[in-house]
């Protein structure tokens, strides 16, 4: 897949957030598209498909209307209702390993936590688009080793991951 033809979709109502990301992300990929809510981001996917999804956990659903499980319910309705092949990278503040577990059980496939820094959602990004396209199967196996690693950390059987 040539670089050029990379679109990723990108669910993030913080307008400052949204600035860096596009800005840096510009730099290597050739079509990103942003949303601000769960409604229109679902409307933008199935009109036009991406490679890679990334958003927020906590964002509008419609306008107007946020909700701290925003994300949740955009990961649910993608695998549900759209594409059980897309990778979905969650890109978050939250920090308990806990309150991940729920957006890989969604079909989340992968996180960065925002205190990261952009560069190292960029780096992840990368290796996803990379290695794409990918089969149901391969997101599970991921999305399952994730899950795994997390309810390890949570349980204090993992240092670090």
């Amino acid at each position: 897949m040539s670089d050029d033809c990379q679109r990723v979709l990108l669910l993030e109502d913080d307008a400052l957030q949204s600035y860096l990301f596009i800005s840096v992300a510009d730099e290597f990929l050739g079509d990103i598209v942003h949303f601000e809510d769960v409604e229109t981001a679902l409307e933008g996917l199935r009109a036009s498909p991406v490679d890679l999804c990334v958003i927020d956990l906590g964002v509008f659903i419609s306008s107007g209307n946020y909700s701290a499980e925003g994300g949740l319910s955009f990961i649910s309705q993608v695998r549900e209702e759209i594409s059980k092949s897309v990778p979905i990278i969650i890109a978050t503040a939250v920090t308990d390993p806990a309150a991940l577990i729920p957006a890989f059980e969604a079909g989340a496939d992968d996180y960065v936590m925002k205190t990261e820094g952009i560069s190292q959602l960029t780096n992840r990004m990368k290796l996803w688009l990379a290695k794409a396209p990918y089969t149901p199967g391969q997101l599970d196996l991921k999305r399952r080793t994730i899950k795994g690693l997390l309810n390890k950390l949570q349980d204090n059987d993992l240092a670090m991951i």
